[in-house]
């Protein structure tokens, strides 16, 4: 044995670098980009070379989900060797993983033309695309992605360009994307994905509970039997939208079970307890409502829809008083939307002070009016204008009630 394979002998660590034992014994990659430096020094060496251990590093250093150690060894191999896709793919996916989603699509712009017929960094782009809110250029690259005839992840790119049909509220082309991914999927990706989540809640967007539910009945048992159970959060999330789309269906009972199970296994979301307060108001249960509106608010008191909701449980109650306390402090943190004036309006009216009434009315419309011109400007379904125009004729007749109320 030479001396050199005696100093490398045991963990490879090279001398004044024991910091990086532990590393080495957890991760293969960086173990052999440890023995590659430790044959250093490495001047003279092609660049490419003396880059291998740096990517080495980070390969290993993202293995281990150590992103900013992995993006410094990728910066460093990278100024040796800027030729190497995988190295910017790898950095770009690190970037991703911090959520800084403008450097993780630099880097992938850097791969793509270095490799070309790699799929996935069009893949990896289009997801980057994504997350910063911009579905049309995430939909361009997983099309370019599904061009690509080396193509091995095609289920991924149809369950990602779902997300972005999704994204878009083209729910039903989000549903076909959905299909192909359950349909091209090996079994164990598809479980580990589970797209039925995303393809209920597209279902349920389209107002099809239904099919809704037998998605998110799906994914349940997935979650509940697969050998790796899911997360506590997960299984509460589904059973959280599975509840919505019962609720949807009028079944509110069936809704309170899920949003039982939801609250037992995440305790700590808003949203589970204002959806039950909401199905308890819905069966006319207003005290059951208002204790989940109160549990809602203990944990957010930003959110001006649980002060809203909550008034109209205390209007249900016909407490008055409490519910216009409740819309005042919904106005307060959101005075932008039009339906809390009106809810305090009636409360109002319900208590014959209708000059008060008659102010909310008026400030409602105005509201009403002017969202209805902005979706007008932004040339938007056909559906939804109507539904806005439904609106503003309620509160119109709501606003004349009050005035011949108050001309008596």
């Amino acid at each position: 044995m030479s001396d050199r394979d005696k100093r490398n002998n045991g963990n490879m660590v090279p001398a004044g670098r024991r910091d990086l034992a532990p590393v080495a014994g957890a991760n293969p990659l960086v173990s052999r980009a440890i023995a590659d430096l430790a044959q250093g020094p490495f001047d003279g060496l092609d660049p490419k070379k003396q880059a291998l251990p740096y990517f080495r590093f980070g390969l290993g250093y993202w293995e281990n989900k150590e992103y900013d150690k992995a993006i410094k060894c990728f910066d460093k191999g990278l100024r040796l060797d800027p030729s190497n896709a995988f190295a910017y793919l790898r950095r770009g996916e690190a970037w991703f993983e911090k959520n800084d989603f403008v450097k993780a699509i630099k880097d992938f712009d850097e791969a793509i033309p270095l490799d070309p017929n790699d799929a996935s960094a069009y893949n990896q782009r289009g997801r980057a695309w994504l997350m910063k809110g911009e579905p049309d250029k995430a939909i361009n690259d997983f099309d370019k992605a599904m061009l690509h005839p080396k193509n091995a992840f095609a289920y991924d790119n149809y369950y990602n360009r779902g997300l972005a049909w999704y994204a878009k509220k083209e729910y039903t082309q989000a549903i076909k994307d959905f299909d192909e991914a359950i349909r091209l999927g090996p079994l164990i990706i598809v479980v580990f994905r589970l797209p039925w989540i995303e393809r209920g809640k597209a279902w349920a967007a389209k107002g099809n509970y239904e099919k809704a539910i037998e998605d998110f009945d799906l994914a349940i048992w997935y979650c509940k039997n697969w050998p790796r159970p899911a997360s506590d959060a997960l299984q509460a999330q589904l059973n959280y939208e599975r509840g919505k789309a019962w609720a949807h269906k009028g079944n509110y009972d069936k809704a309170i079970q899920d949003f039982d199970e939801a609250i037992r296994l995440d305790p700590n979301v808003p949203m589970f307890y204002v959806m039950r307060g909401n199905a308890w108001s819905d069966k006319q249960d207003y005290v059951k409502a208002i204790h989940d509106y109160d549990e809602a608010i203990r944990l957010d008191p930003s959110r001006a829809v649980f002060f809203n909701n909550r008034g109209v449980a205390w209007s249900g109650l016909e407490n008055f008083d409490r519910a216009i306390e409740n819309y005042s402090e919904a106005i307060r943190l959101d005075p932008s939307e039009a339906g809390f004036y009106a809810s305090r309006a009636e409360a109002c009216s319900s208590k014959n002070d209708f000059d008060k009434a008659i102010q909310d009315y008026d400030t409602a419309i105005r509201q009403r009016k002017q969202r209805l011109e902005k979706l007008r400007v932004l040339n938007a379904h056909d559906v939804i204008l109507r539904n806005e125009l439904r609106l503003l004729d309620r509160l119109e007749d709501a606003r004349r009630n009050a005035g011949r109320a108050l001309a008596e």
